[in-house]
């Protein structure tokens, strides 16, 4: 890790104290070692993991990665509210395989978690006169909410924010046409001191306040008497940060529920401290590179295995594919045994190639056969 720092360039005094901040955070960051480089900042990773290593325990986390520390170093991990995790999977791997970390959230998240494929973004708006911001502009909107005092530590499920300073500013949804019912109403977000917002659905009108220190679900059960086509957000007073919202029926509520307590009830709920009990360390695990594209991996013991290659859904091994650990590379349950792991997509690729060949060829064909006529 080498930082090309401030030489040579004229910093304010906030930037200098700025880069100051950042050497010293990154000076007592476990794992890491300053070389002596001179007036230049280097690092050297210690005792770096394997391309491909395991482990025999996924731990799913909800909440953010905020104080994991040595959880993050030794154990395989997925997050359950970044958006690109379904934890519906979950059901697909042996219970002893996984255990459920709850940092500063209650099981209702897990639950929630269950029906992220129902949730609104606040971009789906057909009319939006919030300040509306896309997932991918995380440092835009997690800036924009700080200077107003609303510090987001957790992840956004992919859906991004949308936030309003002004009385009377509205969000307008067009749903699926709900029918008659018995529904939970859910909005996830946050507010600032002494504001508040309200949902108008089914010709009710809803006050959910929502938490002052990150994003949290709040959620009411509301019975609609007719078709309902429209949601309306309206901002009542002060700063409000709506990141996602849905409405579905009670008793799809009642089933994500079942599923988490599922979820948890071999281990109960862990918060960190306890999880620190459940965290595994990881192992080495037996490969051989045959290719960029193809690895034949080795697995001793049932578990999970970390492919440190940047996640991408194309990778199989033994045809199954993989999840995204840390939000970030590729992991796989592997029962004991030898496999192969490959990158799917290199086969598209293969044949791109070779019809574009073959295409080349027979236009190269055509020219020597038109000018050999001529």
């Amino acid at each position: 890790l080498v930082f090309s720092g401030s030489e040579n360039i004229d910093l304010s005094e906030e930037e200098q104290e700025n880069w100051e901040d950042l050497n010293e955070r990154v000076a007592t960051m476990s794992g890491l070692t300053r070389k002596d480089w001179g007036s230049v900042p280097v690092y050297e990773t210690v005792d770096p993991k394997p391309k491909i290593f395991g482990t025999d325990r996924l731990l799913v986390v909800v909440g953010s990665a905020k104080g994991l520390g040595a959880l993050l170093e030794n154990s395989a991990m997925v997050f359950a509210e970044s958006g690109d995790f379904d934890v519906r999977d979950l059901e697909k791997y042996p219970p002893e395989s996984i255990a459920v970390v709850f940092n500063v959230k209650r099981v209702e998240d897990l639950a929630f978690s269950y029906l992220q494929e129902t949730f609104l973004g606040t971009s789906e708006a057909v009319n939006n006169e919030w300040a509306n911001y896309k997932s991918e502009e995380y440092l835009d909107w997690k800036y924009q909410l700080l200077i107003r005092d609303l510090a987001v530590d957790g992840f956004d499920y992919g859906k991004g924010v949308s936030f309003s300073t002004n009385k009377g500013e509205k969000m307008v949804f067009d749903l699926d046409s709900k029918s008659p019912g018995e529904y939970i109403l859910a909005v996830r977000g946050m507010q600032g001191e002494n504001a508040g917002f309200s949902v108008e659905v089914g010709g009710r009108s809803v006050e959910m306040p929502l938490p002052t220190e990150d994003f949290e679900w709040v959620w009411s059960e509301v019975e609609l008497e007719g078709e309902v086509g429209e949601l309306a957000i309206t901002n009542n007073s002060g700063v409000v940060a709506i990141n996602t919202l849905t409405l579905i029926p009670k008793e799809e509520w009642e089933e994500a529920q079942e599923f988490a307590d599922t979820l948890v009830s071999p281990t109960g709920v862990l918060g960190l401290r306890g999880a620190l009990d459940w965290g595994s360390k990881w192992r080495e695990v037996d490969y051989q590179m045959i290719s960029p594209v193809e690895y034949k991996v080795t697995n001793d013991l049932p578990g999970w295995l970390v492919f440190t290659d940047s996640y991408h859904a194309d990778w199989r091994l033994g045809g199954k594919s993989p999840v995204s650990l840390y939000s970030m590379v590729n992991g796989f349950y592997s029962e004991p045994g030898e496999s192969t792991l490959v990158f799917e997509g290199q086969k598209r690729v293969d044949h791109a190639l070779t019809i574009s060949l073959v295409t080349l060829a027979l236009l190269v064909g055509g020219l020597f056969i038109n000018k050999w006529k001529k």
